[in-house]
């Protein structure tokens, strides 16, 4: 929040903090930009959540996410720079922003819970025998 409050964003960005997960539809829909810089992360449900709503998504190069999110967001580094170019690009252009969330909306189809089952059940077959 002091950051925001520092780069004069604050009137622009919602810290919600915990979220009942009824509200997560209403948060995303409402959203220009899906944010998520974080340190560690495995299998990041949050993030493939926002990209299933067609949510631009900006979240850490870290070798998980580059995985979840497959070339369907812009990663950073954590370096309040690259954050801050990332989300200043998003924003001036509503184009680049329905591109990024279309390509996010078909990479989060892949995490499809049918998909991944049948998935899941082919390597079992074949380590199976």
């Amino acid at each position: 929040m002091r950051l925001a409050g520092e780069l004069g964003i604050s009137q622009d960005t919602l810290f919600t903090g915990a979220v009942d997960e009824e509200e997560f539809p209403f948060i995303f829909a409402s959203a220009d930009v899906f944010c998520l810089p974080t340190q560690r992360e495995t299998f990041c449900i949050t993030v493939a959540e926002a990209m299933a709503t067609g949510l631009p998504v900006v979240t850490s190069n870290l070798e998980s996410l580059r995985e979840v999110t497959g070339g369907a967001a812009i990663l950073v580094n954590m370096k309040v720079s690259e954050i801050e170019e990332a989300l200043s690009s998003l924003l001036a252009s509503k184009d680049a922003r329905i591109k990024l969330g279309r390509k996010a909306r078909e990479k989060a189809r892949e995490y499809d819970k049918r998909r991944v089952l049948k998935g899941y059940l082919q390597l079992y077959r074949k380590l199976g025998g």
